[in-house]
């Protein structure tokens, strides 16, 4: 869990948080996709949360590289 978030955790507690994400789809010339295999939660996307003063583009760049090891 990123800083940002704790932080937002401690001001509203455990309520409904919404936090603006991105999930790559990446796929090969065959169609096979990509997904990433989760400890306990299966299969999916490469994906996560945009950080403060992030933009969309650079986040989902910065989760491929940080989920997948690329």
């Amino acid at each position: 869990m990123t800083s940002h978030i704790m932080e937002l955790r401690g001001l509203i507690g455990n309520r409904l948080l919404l936090v603006p994400s991105v999930a790559a789809v990446i796929h090969d010339d065959e169609g096979n996709l990509l997904l990433q295999e989760k400890a306990s939660e299966g299969w999916s996307l490469p994906a996560g949360a945009i950080e403060p003063g992030e933009t969309p583009q650079e986040a989902v760049i910065r989760e491929v590289w940080k989920r997948l090891a690329l």
